[in-house]
Order: C-alpha cells, then structure tokens, then sequence
C-alpha cells in the first residue's frame, strides 16, 4: 500500500506531465514548445537553481497567456480532486 505522500508524489508528477499534453490539446502551444519548456526546466535543475513549475516556464517563455495558464491549472487540479475521490 502506498503512502499518502507517495502518492501525492505520484500525482504531482502526473500533473507535470499531463501539463505539457493538456496544453498542447487545447491549442495553447506546440509539442515543440512544451519540448523547449522540459529543456529550460532540465537545465535549470542541472545548474543546481530552485526547481520550476513546467507551467512558469513557458508563461515567461511566452509560449501561454496568463489566461490560458490559469485556465490549464484549474484543469488540472480538478483533475488530481477527482481521482483522489
């Protein structure tokens, strides 16, 4: 059985992933472009600087609008309400 944190683990990992997918589905921005976000997050995380949502990234890469952002965060976190229901 797993735990409660493992499985919000799980689930924040799943979120970052379907991110990127919902995005691209909603005609927000291209898989290149969700491509080019992993990259900047990538090499963010290598250059030891704090960890960053795939989200920020391309809001300040202006690949999403500040609409569109809170639009796939909503989504999102019905997403992860529903399936812990």
């Amino acid at each position: 059985m797993k735990s409660d944190d493992e499985a919000m683990k799980n689930d924040v990992r799943t979120a970052r992933k379907r991110f990127g997918e919902m995005a691209v589905q909603k005609g927000y921005c291209t898989h290149k472009d969700v491509e080019k976000a992993l990259e900047i997050q990538r090499a963010l995380a290598e250059s030891e600087q704090p960890p960053q949502m795939l989200g920020l990234i391309m809001l300040q890469e202006a690949m999403l609008d500040n609409t569109q952002f809170i639009d796939l965060l909503v989504d999102l976190d019905s997403v992860v309400h529903d399936k812990n229901q």
